[in-house]
C-alpha cells in the first residue's frame, strides 16, 4: 500500500510480476486479484473491488444501452450521408450473404403480421385475377373463419396441428420455358370455388403443385 493524493491505495508498481493472467486470477504473493493490463502494466485490485466491478458489469449488461447507442449512430449516419450508408449496407450484404439471409429469416419469423401482409400483397399483384361479388367475398371470408375455428379446436384438444386455406390451382405456379422466356402457364383465382381447407403439414408439402401433379 502507498499514499496517493492523501488516500491509501495499492502499490501497483510493487505488485508487477512476470507471466500472463486473466481477470480474477489471484496474485502469487499478495492477496489481490488481476483486473486487466493497462499500458503494458498489470492492474491488481482487492476482493471487494473485484466484486463491485462484476456487479457493475452485470447491471450494465441488463440495460439495452449498447443497442440503443448503435441504433442512434446508425440513424445519425443515415441522416448525414444516406448514399454512403446504403452503399455500406449493400457491400456488407454482398460480403456476408449467409449472415444476411439468417438475419432476414429471424426478423420475418418474429413478425407473424408480415406473413398475412405479404400473402395479401402477392394476391393483389397477381394479374388476370378477378374482383369478387360481395356474396363470393363473404364465402371466402367464411373459409378463413372456419380454418381458424378448426385450428383453435385442435389446440383445445391438445393437438399441435394447424389448418390452412389452400388454393386448389395455385396463385403462383411454377414458371415454364416458352419461346426463350420463363412464364407462368396459368394463374389460379383467389375465389371460394378454388380454395379448400387442408392440414398445415399437407398444405406445406403440396406447395404450388397442381391437382394433376
Amino acid at each position: 500500500m502507498k499514499t496517493y493524493r492523501g488516500k491509501l491505495v495499492l502499490d501497483q508498481q510493487a505488485m508487477q510480476v512476470e507471466g500472463s493472467y486473466k481477470r480474477s486470477d489471484e496474485h502469487p504473493v499478495y492477496c489481490v486479484f488481476f483486473k486487466q493490463t493497462l499500458k503494458g502494466k498489470q492492474v491488481w485490485i482487492t476482493k471487494e473491488m473485484l466484486a463491485r466491478f462484476f456487479e457493475q458489469q452485470r447491471e450494465h449488461n441488463k440495460k439495452p444501452q449498447r443497442r440503443d447507442r448503435q441504433n442512434e449512430c446508425r440513424r445519425a449516419c443515415y441522416a448525414n450521408d444516406p448514399t454512403r450508408f446504403r452503399e455500406q449496407n449493400k457491400k456488407w450484404k454482398e460480403n456476408n450473404p449467409i449472415e444476411y439471409k439468417k438475419s432476414r429469416k429471424r426478423a420475418y419469423l418474429k413478425n407473424p403480421e408480415l406473413w398475412k401482409a405479404h400473402a395479401s400483397k402477392r394476391r393483389s399483384k397477381l394479374k388476370h385475377n378477378i374482383k369478387l361479388h360481395k356474396d363470393a367475398q363473404d364465402a371466402l371470408q367464411g373459409f378463413y373463419a372456419l380454418c381458424e375455428t378448426l385450428t383453435l379446436c385442435a389446440q383445445a384438444g391438445g393437438s399441435s396441428e394447424a389448418f390452412h386455406v389452400d388454393h386448389v390451382w395455385p396463385l403462383s405456379p411454377k414458371k415454364v420455358l416458352f419461346r426463350g422466356k420463363r412464364i407462368r402457364p396459368y394463374v389460379g383465382l383467389h375465389a371460394p370455388w378454388n380454395v379448400q381447407i387442408l392440414e398445415a403439414s399437407e398444405n406445406l408439402s403440396k406447395s404450388n403443385k397442381t391437382p394433376t401433379t
